[in-house]
């Protein structure tokens, strides 16, 4: 089963009247900040959840002997998760990579968060916290993919990504169902 990923690309000026365009984008510049909010719905049939056998890991195993549930769509309350939105056009300036990493954590042998957004420059984080060998796959096609090991708890990485790049997955190579 593949998993599914929404991306949403927002344009500032779309959602305003034209005399509000530009009186919104530089609002927003001159401030330095500026926020969309919202929420992507979903309609329809939600399909099923598999359960993934982990029975190879015994760290997996012992946390779950069922298997991992894993789900194409995750709707609660007609919201999708794991959206990722970001405004791809309307803004004239640039704005500073936040100093503070975001974190990826291999964590009762998932990906936790399974989205996460990260700007250009920010470092990003990547820590597992399970008792078991993970690594961490990230198939980049714009900057460059790394394959890093992590066979201990605790173990940490930081990576830093220099060029925009909209959607690419992470895998764990040896627990297949570990994707973000």
């Amino acid at each position: 089963m593949r998993m599914l990923c929404v991306a949403v690309f927002l344009s500032l000026g779309a959602f305003l009247p034209a005399t509000a365009r530009g009186r919104a984008a530089t609002e927003a510049t001159d401030a330095g900040t500026a926020s969309v909010s919202g929420k992507v719905s979903f309609e329809g049939a939600v399909p099923a959840a598999e359960r993934v056998p982990v029975a190879r890991d015994a760290f997996c195993r012992a946390l779950h002997p069922e298997g991992i549930e894993r789900r194409a769509i995750e709707v609660k309350e007609g919201g999708l998760a794991h959206v990722l939105v970001y405004v791809k056009s309307g803004l004239n300036s640039t704005f500073p990579a936040p100093s503070e990493p975001a974190v990826i954590d291999q964590q009762g042998c998932a990906y936790v968060p399974q989205v996460v957004a990260v700007q250009v420059g920010q470092p990003l984080r990547i820590r597992n916290s399970d008792n078991t060998f993970h690594n961490v796959h990230a198939w980049s096609t714009v900057n460059v993919a790394f394959n890093i090991a992590q066979p201990r708890k605790g173990m940490e990485a930081t990576r830093t990504f220099e060029k925009p790049e909209a959607l690419f997955p992470l895998r764990c190579d040896i627990h297949t169902w570990m994707r973000a």
